[in-house]
């Protein structure tokens, strides 16, 4: 009767743990189930600060035209009252010492280019005969090592014999190794190879500086424009940086700009600029800051850039009040993301990326907030899939799905 009646119990002990077991496998299956998500894929070429100011558009001023480099004057190309042609040369510095540096960098160049062709050719097939050379004297070391070593066994030589013997064939084992070494250098990707190629480049780095600061002994008109005044001679020595003439715009919109003191390196000469009408961004014009004006006003903590446009449109007319991004020209360590791609954990601020097919949680760290989003800091290189953060956890699988991408440009 006992067993009749403990029978039903362990069948319905069966089923609960089967049903159990089944829930289990469904929450687990569940948690490994991959989570389509949306992301961000962060750009290769890295954030370029911005700042967006109120101008004001003004009547066509002048431009300081200031060396890049030092020397001497050696001609004045355009006298004063007359007009040079965009890019034509106004001043002309003595280009001598320039040149010569130049000279001496392609010099570099090229012999760090022949180095590298007869690395990779000559000097390539001579440790390939060397190292030919060291497998077959090494054969001969090994055929005679193990003649000698069995004589010894039998006591047909001496001790010091076969030592010498010995030690003949581990010299001719090192001398192959070191050869094998060398010979593998000198293949594409070898160490050797990789000092020569780096050499190379930096040889060419050095011939293009070079090259820059032989360019800047001819200062030219950056648009067309009248040369004011010209406040040097022929053979005044001047300094790098130095004023040596006015030139005055023709038939190119400027706007004065007023930039908070914070971001001045934002208003340097040469930085890009897009120009809109305030409450109208649905046309922009492009350009850069040609001139900082050295007041400031110290009450307020702004300084005075003024931007020139690439064209001169009819709506732009003095007295315009105009919206100006500036634009910087070098990239920061850093990216742009829209605010609800950052969030926190364990206290943590950070981002969720995608890395091997799962949620990984990177901490980050928080700059300046615009309209256009949030600037972050940290270990986030481009081609980074940044995830939306809702409902994700640290190792949760996640599918890249191009459909679910956001397009965010700045």
């Amino acid at each position: 009767m006992k067993n009749l009646f403990n029978r039903p119990s362990k069948r319905r002990l069966f089923y609960v743990i089967t049903s159990v077991g089944i829930v289990l496998l469904f929450f687990l299956l569940l948690g490994q189930r991959n989570t389509s998500v949306a992301f961000i894929t962060l750009d290769d070429n890295g954030y370029y600060p911005s700042l967006i100011a109120t101008g004001e558009v003004v009547p066509p001023e002048r431009i300081h035209l200031a060396a890049q480099v030092g020397g001497r004057v050696q001609t004045l190309n355009i006298p004063e009252g007359e007009i040079a042609d965009s890019n034509e040369v106004v001043l002309t510095l003595d280009p001598r010492d320039y040149q010569i540096d130049y000279d001496r960098a392609r010099a570099r160049e090229e012999a760090a280019r022949i180095r590298l062709e007869q690395a990779q050719t000559q000097t390539l097939r001579e440790a390939e005969i060397a190292l030919a050379e060291a497998k077959e004297e090494f054969k001969k070391a090994e055929r005679e090592y193990n003649r000698q070593r069995s004589l010894y066994q039998d006591e047909a030589i001496s001790r010091s014999a076969f030592e010498d013997t010995e030690t003949a064939f581990k010299l001719a084992q090192n001398r192959l190794e070191t050869a094998r070494v060398q010979y593998e250098s000198y293949q594409p990707g070898g160490v050797n190879i990789q000092l020569l190629e780096s050499a190379l480049r930096e040889s060419r780095v050095d011939r293009a500086a070079a090259q820059l600061n032989l360019d800047y002994t001819q200062l030219r008109a950056p648009d067309r424009v009248r040369v004011l005044e010209l406040n040097v001679e022929r053979g005044e020595l001047v300094r790098e940086g130095e004023p040596v003439g006015i030139l005055g715009t023709l038939d190119r919109t400027e706007i004065e700009v007023r930039i908070d003191q914070r971001f001045t390196r934002l208003g340097m000469v040469g930085t890009p600029a897009e120009v809109w009408i305030s409450g109208d961004p649905g046309k922009k014009w492009s350009g850069r800051v040609v001139e900082t004006k050295p007041r400031a006003d110290a009450a307020r903590g702004v300084r005075t850039s003024i931007v020139a446009l690439d064209e001169s449109p009819e709506e732009l007319v003095p007295g315009t009040v105009v919206s100006v991004q500036l634009i910087a020209r070098e990239p920061e360590a850093a990216h742009l993301l829209p605010d609800k791609f950052i969030t926190t954990k364990d206290g943590q601020t950070g981002v969720w990326i995608e890395h091997n097919g799962r949620a990984t949680f990177v901490n980050v760290t928080v700059g300046q907030r615009s309209e256009n989003g949030v600037v972050v800091r940290g270990e986030l290189s481009g081609g980074t899939h940044v995830l939306e953060p809702d409902g994700l956890s640290e190792g949760r699988r996640v599918t890249i799905n191009e459909a679910k991408e956001i397009a965010y440009e700045i």
